[in-house]
């Protein structure tokens, strides 16, 4: 229900005079009840005011006001008030005086709430709210709740509507009302102001437009004055829906961390993490640099989970918006010298979490007050037009490119980002991880990947290679830790632990927190042992040791972890509350947890720091701030279900369909239903699997027509992920079934559904053509073309570039299948098409035009026009060899291609012009330049002058780049097919090589297939265990000479080759073993470290102690600076010494490893004594302690460990370390003089 859509009925009877003198007059209770009515009619309701009636009259105005709103009320919400004197009979009947009552004995005389009740259930009214302000009035609930539950049994509601009764009585049974109206002076508080608490509520939120009677109801009563003598009496019946709008709403641009909003809702200042924002001063000030230049482009910010990128660009958002940047002035957090983009540098700030194209797109339009495109071109178009005339670009500052919608994140550097970049500054974050990790770019770095899309090159900063960001995450660390008033070396010492953590500022804002928590409990004595080893170890330990739910006295267990994890599943913006929240959380829970509201405030009041608030347009969401709690949680609940038991996405899935069956009366109304329910449906199916899709399929025979949408959404989603597995065949009967559905759906509401069956139509003809069944490609991708040529006449902006898209699909598919002239004419129309697209947005289209100019080449070749062919490839190759000039990793495969092209339709010198041509535009790019000089050879040999072909090959191999130079390796084998190929062809390149480099061709010009294809197989294992296999079964294939240059000439393309390589020397060198054994240990480490409980570290260890415990895992360990590894190497040196039950021993026990060093002491082992010293550090949080023995075994090796500063020790650690000293040197007085300046040190230390 829309606010303007509230329109609603008051009924209101106020007896304040009485005319036989037996009741006081209430003085204030026509005044009080006016006051309400008239904030009621602001809200949309038509007030009926009934002002001291006798008996007689009551009733008529009752029947009167009840006549009138069932005849005209729609079936609106009612609201009921009595106001005036009550009377409790013996019987316990509430009896309600009226002006001309004389006495209660005689039930003529006076009035009911049953009475009301019945006028109000009536009148059709849907939602009631009933207010009784009068003595005893605790005793008109029990009869209005038995009337409604004797009434809703006949009544029957249209759609969207549901029945609700609230009566709220203004004292209980037996209680007299003071007298003052406070029942009605408290409501008008709530519907103006909102409730008054010092805690968050949910409900009440700015991003919700509306509340209900029922909240309204429970704002009331957790307000009413605790030295009241009277106590309010609530009840209810029924579904409650919004009758009410919500006096906190206001309109919110940009999502809130809801720790912020609790604090505000507790009156206390907003504690903003920018506030202490430092360093990072270089990627800030290259931002605002390129931000002042105002040249449209993109400035892309990189980094992994924790490195600051959304702080980065959180800085730049804050300082543009003028009320956060008066917030950060007024605390001193922009200080002298840092870099500042300016108050208005940002139009646009948006995070793109769960988003798809199209959404972003919509979302950029409000944020820049344009029209909400239909699609993505559409927005391009509107921006061009509506900015024209600015005097400066637009600034775009998007957060979270890798938390798009599934594969949406290279459409949106595609279709959104690549065009506006040409006319906008587009700021962008995510981490540096493939769209597509299947792709066979998978391991293409990010900045590379959105430049090859956009065709530009894009600015790039990487957080995580920065050489500051130690020293910055100190300097922040100690601005939050001095704020809170912790010892100035305190600071120093947590801000350094924090900079050495895993996982950046995100660590080090965690680390911080943890120990500001630990501070008010037990003071600062022992806070060292607060400092977690790592976020997920952070994240847990504050669930652990924080708030804890209680439910009638006892603690509901891992309520915090449960609720957190629901939203960890959350699609789009965020989760809602108001049941769907609740839901999930139910659904997780491992011990029949039922949540509901109170629990959600609990959660949001007692760990809102971890949650963000946001809106989907109509009511506020929610969801984890960061995507590290969201794979953390994920994972967590994942591993704790047992083998056989439903995946968490499914429960949560099963958990939404109930609800949605349950809201909306078995889908019969489904606006009921929260939204969110019906606009995630198919997201969380497909999370969910095949189970999930049969999720949908339930809701389908309940409403068929309703459903098909999201069943046809979930199945077009499910094909897809099918076949990008490799699953094609398995991906035709869902994209089929998609079809079929879309199809009936179109056939009903053609409006609706053209576009999507024109869309599956198309990937259906995909999946087809991917299986071999062209003549059913053809067919069906000739249904889509006639779909999308009408709705491109209807709205040529927002269709033509799909039609163009479907022609060039059918003209390849007409091609394939005999029709070369239908396919001609086809193409012809794709490219009139797109030419007129890319005439008028360029950035967007040119590359369009190209692929449809070069496959009607290919078109007007095939049906013998060859002049046309010539003069359309060569337009195909000048754009291309444009777009590969300025973007050669992007466009450079299509340059090949089209060249390719031109070689079948040209002359030779034509083509060999060419060629130079494309040579000569990419000298600035040697690689690029180079392969296409390789392609020139290939024509050369095969098709114009071979010799010329055969020196240009072997100039290339005598002219190698750096590092890999996969045009060598296609040279040796262009090289070495031509040899083969002809005894002339043999002479001619023997020859060639001995004049060119004065030495016998090489032994790889003989090199046999087999050998390559064995190479191949071995390098394409999936696990380094399963390469040792391989070996193993074929090691003297794998050592001949053969293999061997089959591998070096891999090498030169392939990383994954080097290393085989380097394998096979070091096996014949060595041994097997040897050459495997670093592969190995690091596979194998990497599984142990991941172990996420030290009782399964310890079984994994025993398991794999031939590689864990060997030399080369130690010096992995070593190698690895993280806090991580150094514990692990730690244990693997006490397993090596002592066993491995020991060394867990002193995981499991601070005493045991206590009893260890002090034995060490007595007989020194330097390194051992580091390994426990490392546990003390790392895994008992022992800091003072763990640095004296790090200390002293470093004097022990003949070294220095200083750490500045120091570790403040309590006295009794201090003592106690002073006479571990004493003790060391009387058993090594080689090192008693290092000792005593260690002695000399901590002498100087204050103890707390």
């Amino acid at each position: 229900m829309s606010e303007q859509g509230i329109q609603g009925t008051v009924l209101g009877v106020v007896v304040q005079k009485y005319k036989s003198g037996n009741y006081p007059e209430l003085p204030r209770a026509t005044e009080q009840l006016t006051e309400l009515c008239t904030l009621l009619e602001g809200y949309g309701y038509t007030p009926t005011v009934v002002q001291d009636p006798g008996r007689d009259s009551l009733k008529a105005s009752v029947e009167s006001w009840r006549e009138g709103w069932e005849e005209n009320g729609s079936h609106g919400p009612a609201i009921v008030v009595w106001s005036g004197h009550g009377v409790l009979r013996d019987e316990g009947e509430l009896r309600l005086v009226v002006h001309d009552t004389r006495t209660v004995d005689d039930e003529e005389q006076t009035y009911s709430a049953r009475l009301l009740t019945s006028a109000a259930l009536r009148s059709r009214a849907d939602q009631v709210l009933m207010l009784i302000d009068t003595c005893h009035a605790g005793a008109g609930v029990i009869e209005s709740l038995q009337k409604a539950l004797s009434t809703w049994s006949a009544r029957s509601l249209p759609e969207g509507r549901a029945a609700w009764l609230g009566v709220v009585a203004s004292c209980r049974p037996r209680e007299k009302a003071e007298g003052r109206g406070l029942l009605l002076d408290t409501v008008v508080d709530v519907l103006r102001n909102g409730p008054r608490t010092k805690s968050y509520r949910h409900r009440w939120s700015p991003r919700n437009w509306q509340v209900t009677g029922a909240d309204v109801v429970r704002a009331a009563l957790d307000q009413w004055p605790e030295d009241e003598g009277q106590r309010p009496v609530p009840a209810s019946l029924g579904q409650e829906l919004p009758m009410f709008r919500n006096p906190h709403k206001e309109e919110k641009g940009e999502p809130e961390l809801v720790e912020h909003l609790v604090r505000a809702a507790a009156g206390a200042d907003r504690v903003e993490e920018g506030w202490f924002f430092t360093g990072r001063r270089r990627v800030l000030g290259e931002i605002v640099d390129w931000l002042e230049a105002r040249e449209p482009g993109l400035f892309l910010v990189t980094g992994s989970a924790g490195s600051g990128k959304s702080a980065v660009l959180g800085r730049v958002a804050t300082l543009s918006d003028r009320r956060h940047r008066a917030d950060i002035v007024k605390h001193e957090a922009l200080r002298e010298g840092d870099p500042d983009p300016g108050v208005d540098s940002v139009d646009v700030a948006l995070h793109l979490r769960g988003l798809t194209v199209q959404q972003v797109a919509e979302a950029i339009a409000r944020r820049l007050g344009l029209g909400v495109p239909d699609t993505p071109a559409e927005l391009i178009a509107d921006v061009e037009r509506e900015l024209a005339s600015s005097d400066r670009p637009t600034v775009l500052l998007l957060d979270g490119l890798d938390e798009a919608a599934a594969e949406q994140a290279g459409l949106i550097v595609e279709q959104l980002l690549a065009p506006l970049s040409r006319m906008t500054c587009i700021l962008l974050a995510s981490r540096d991880r493939p769209f597509n990790p299947e792709a066979a770019a998978a391991g293409e770095p990010l900045d590379e990947a959105v430049s090859r899309l956009l065709g530009i090159r894009a600015r790039a900063a990487g957080l995580d290679g920065e050489a500051d960001t130690g020293e910055d995450i100190r300097e922040y660390a100690r601005r939050r830790l001095h704020v809170t008033g912790l010892p100035g070396e305190a600071a120093d010492l947590i801000a350094r632990r924090a900079a050495t953590g895993h996982g950046g500022f995100l660590y080090a804002q965690m680390a911080v927190d943890s120990v500001i928590r630990h501070v008010p409990e037990e003071g600062a004595e022992g806070w060292e042992s607060s400092i977690p080893v790592s976020i997920s170890a952070a994240f847990n330990e504050h669930l652990a040791a924080g708030p804890q739910l209680e439910r009638n006295g006892e603690v509901v267990p891992l309520a915090a972890q449960e609720l957190l994890t629901a939203l960890s599943w959350g699609t789009g913006n965020g989760m809602p509350a108001r049941g769907v929240w609740e839901t999930a959380a139910t659904a997780l829970s491992t011990n029949g947890t039922v949540y509901d509201r109170e629990h959600v405030d609990w959660l949001l009041n007692s760990y809102g720091r971890y949650v963000v608030e946001d809106t989907d347009g109509v009511q506020a969401v929610y969801r984890l701030y960061h995507r590290e709690f969201i794979e953390h949680l994920r994972e967590s609940s994942s591993r704790e279900r047992g083998e056989g038991q439903p995946e968490p996405a499914y429960l949560v899935a099963r958990g939404l369909v109930d609800l949605l069956r349950q809201q909306s009366d078995e889908a019969a109304v489904l606006e009921h239903a929260n939204p969110y329910l019906r606009g995630s449906l198919a997201e969380h199916a497909v999370m969910a699997g095949g189970r999930g899709i049969a999720l949908v399929r339930e809701l389908v025979e309940l409403r068929e027509q309703v459903f098909q949408p999201d069943l046809a959404m979930a199945l077009t989603e499910l094909a897809r992920m099918l076949s990008e597995a490799g699953l094609r065949e398995a991906a035709l009967a869902p994209s089929q079934e998609a079809v079929d559905l879309y199809r009936t759906l179109a056939e009903a509401n053609p409006a609706a559904y053209l576009p999507d069956l024109a869309t599956s139509l198309n990937n259906l003809a995909i999946h087809q053509s991917e299986t071999g069944d062209r003549t059913g490609a053809l067919t069906t991708i000739n249904e889509a073309v006639t779909i999308r040529r009408t709705l491109a006449k209807a709205n040529p902006a927002a269709y033509l570039p799909n039609l163009a898209g479907s022609l060039n699909n059918l003209a390849v598919h007409q091609s394939e299948t005999g029709d070369r002239t239908g396919a001609l004419t086809t193409i012809n129309e794709a490219v009139t098409i797109r030419r007129t697209l890319a005439k008028a947005n360029p950035a967007a289209y040119l590359p369009d035009l190209a692929t449809s100019l070069n496959n009607l080449a290919n078109r007007q070749s095939e049906t013998g026009d060859r002049t046309g062919a010539l003069t359309t490839i060569n337009e195909a190759v000048t754009i291309r060899r444009t777009l590969a000039k300025a973007n050669p990793a992007a466009y450079l495969p299509d340059l090949a291609m089209s060249l390719n092209n031109l070689a079948d339709i040209a002359s030779t010198d034509q083509t060999l012009a060419a060629f130079a041509q494309a040579e000569e535009s990419l000298a600035r790019h040697p690689q690029a330049a180079r392969q296409i000089t390789v392609q020139r050879a290939e024509f050369q040999l095969t098709r114009a002058d071979s010799a010329a072909g055969v020196s240009t090959l072997i100039d290339l191999l005598l002219t190698p780049l750096d590092g890999l130079d996969p045009v060598a390796s296609q040279a040796r084998h262009l090289l070495r097919n031509f040899d083969r190929a002809t005894e002339t062809g043999t002479a001619q390149v023997r020859t060639a090589w001995r004049r060119a480099t004065g030495t016998e061709p090489p032994a790889w010009l003989s090199l046999a297939e087999a050998a390559f294809a064995l190479a191949i197989t071995w390098i394409q294992c999936p696990t380094w265990i399963s390469s040792r296999t391989f070996w193993d079964e074929h090691a003297a294939e794998l050592q001949s000479p053969e293999t061997t240059q089959a591998l070096e000439e891999l090498a030169l393309a392939h990383e994954a080759a080097q290393q085989h390589l380097h394998i096979a020397r070091a096996a014949a060198a060595d041994t097997p073993d040897a050459a495997f054994r670093p592969y190995l240990t690091r596979e194998f480490l990497g599984t142990w470290m991941d172990c996420p409980a030290w009782e399964e570290s310890q079984t994994y260890l025993a398991d794999h102690g031939e590689y864990l415990l060997h030399d080369e895992s130690v010096d992995q360990l070593a190698n690895d600076q993280s806090a991580e590894a150094a514990a692990h190497w730690a244990v693997v040196l006490l397993a090596r010494a002592e066993g491995i039950p020991t060394a867990y021993t002193y995981i499991e026990a601070r005493t045991a490893l206590n009893d260890r060093i002090q034995r060490l002491l007595a007989a020194p082992d330097a390194v051992l004594l580091n390994a426990c010293a490392l546990l003390e550090l790392l895994v008992h949080q022992d800091e003072f302690t763990a640095t004296v023995h790090l200390a002293m075994s470093a004097v022990l090796s003949d070294n220095t460990y200083a750490p500045d500063p120091w570790p403040t020790p309590t006295q009794p650690d201090r003592d106690r370390a002073l006479t571990e000293i004493t003790t060391l040197m009387g058993h090594s007085p080689q090192h008693a003089q290092a000792l005593s300046a260690l002695l000399q040190t901590l002498l100087t230390i204050t103890p707390e």
